[in-house]
């Protein structure tokens, strides 16, 4: 029979499935389209950097289109952004695109025929630099399910401060801070500021805005708490590509169009910048969606999906076999381990419970129940999938419960038959704790 008591622990036995059911791309690797006019570097951080006007490729047989220079400076930065994220994560890495064609034959910031034209390569260079992002942005949902997708620009405004562009333009910054909120749902970072629930005010012009990070780092920017309005100033607050692959027509994908001054960008200040503008891109990422990047190891032990249906499969695998011996008593350093473990689950410090779990063969999973409404994220510590003892169950934590003092316990899931599903339905129907 099902108990309730003060230390639960739904007890079961499983090996953590794959999630991903799409062709994936190995991160660090770098992927051409045809004629190698798109580069895509894929990596494994919700971040998507993307730089549209840097390329320098002008084939005698693509007609000229477009007029207008390159952005000088911005395919130069947008590699090193990437390796100082590289590195002060660790070894983890952003997503990147690059147009490697001159903007005058492929200008990728405009729909496919004013971009492109008809010549058909260029016309495949335009879908193909789109189907990257597209790519992308499919992968940091399925891994993270919410990230930001930012746009590399250069600007030479005599100002001589950064841009950053949330789709919130001047005639807005320019006013009063109840006119700006009125432009939450109309902006390029829509899925933060509603469903991610971020101040809007504080992610446009906040000390923690991208531009108050960049700005306090020395490197002008507005809006910012220096710099909140651009007054008749030169100020994009977008673009065709923030407001295609931003979230405020749909998705959990926001977008920044960042608008860097080119001084910032030349060989004197390029290094610096790009380290500073990565150092303000994690934070700005860590405060507002509420990523912990100094724990790598937790990237990759994202799922979502049908709790039920997940923990069932799992109970329907666990070892079964009378008389094997295949449980293993625990010495007090385990329960020691074990102990700690759920304490740091409990007290909200999932990568030092992550961390402690893998010397007892254990890992901290972060499962998002996305069939109910609104979804809940629960953190499961479990057996990895290369443990070959250890069979001390799983233990499941719903940090947001409805009930803070009801835990339910599940100790014979298997051989107490349905005891296990049946634990799993009182704990998410009860919105029990543990």
């Amino acid at each position: 029979m099902t108990k309730i008591t003060f230390y639960m622990v739904i007890t079961f036995y499983f090996l953590l499935l794959p999630f991903k059911g799409y062709t994936q791309y190995i991160p660090g690797q770098s992927y051409f389209s045809a004629n190698n006019y798109i580069e895509y570097i894929a990596g494994d951080l919700p971040i998507i950097i993307v730089a549209p006007h840097g390329g320098s490729l002008q084939p005698v047989s693509l007609p000229t289109i477009n007029g207008g220079g390159r952005d000088n400076g911005t395919f130069e930065t947008t590699f090193l952004l990437r390796d100082s994220i590289l590195t002060q994560t660790g070894g983890y890495q952003p997503h990147v695109i690059i147009n490697h064609l001159h903007l005058s034959k492929m200008n990728p910031v405009h729909n496919l025929e004013e971009a492109a034209g008809t010549h058909p390569d260029a016309r495949q260079a335009w879908n193909d630099f789109h189907d990257f992002i597209e790519d992308a942005k499919l992968d940091v949902t399925n891994t993270w399910l919410k990230g930001h997708y930012f746009e590399m620009f250069g600007n030479g405004h005599s100002e001589m401060w950064n841009e950053i562009g949330l789709g919130v333009s001047s005639t807005y910054l320019n006013d009063s801070d109840s006119l700006i909120r009125s432009r939450t749902s109309y902006s390029t970072v829509k899925n933060l500021c509603t469903i991610g629930g971020a101040d809007f005010l504080e992610v446009v012009k906040g000390p923690t805005s991208l531009g108050g990070l960049l700005d306090a780092r020395g490197w002008k920017s507005i809006p910012s708490p220096s710099y909140p309005a651009p007054g008749s100033g030169g100020f994009f607050y977008a673009g065709w590509n923030t407001w295609l692959h931003g979230s405020k027509y749909s998705g959990s994908i926001d977008a920044t169009h960042l608008e860097s001054y080119y001084v910032f960008m030349q060989s004197v200040n390029r290094e610096q910048y790009a380290n500073d503008l990565a150092e303000s891109i994690l934070l700005f990422m860590e405060t507002h969606y509420g990523f912990d990047f100094s724990c790598p190891e937790l990237y990759d032990n994202k799922v979502s999906g049908n709790i039920v249906t997940h923990v069932d499969s799992l109970i329907n695998v666990m070892p079964s076999t009378i008389g094997t011996n295949e449980y293993i008593e625990p010495d007090p350093t385990a329960i020691n381990v074990w102990r700690t473990v759920v304490q740091n689950i409990i007290f909200g410090d999932y990568c030092a419970a992550h961390t402690v779990a893998a010397t007892i063969d254990y890992q901290v999973v972060e499962f998002k129940d996305n069939t109910t409404t609104p979804n809940i994220t629960y953190y499961i510590l479990e057996r990895t999938s290369a443990a070959t003892s250890n069979y001390w169950g799983t233990f499941i934590y719903n940090p947001s419960p409805l009930r803070q003092k009801l835990i339910i316990q599940s100790p014979h899931p298997l051989n107490d038959t349905n005891t296990g599903i049946e634990g799993l339905h009182i704990f998410r129907y009860c919105g029990a704790l543990a």
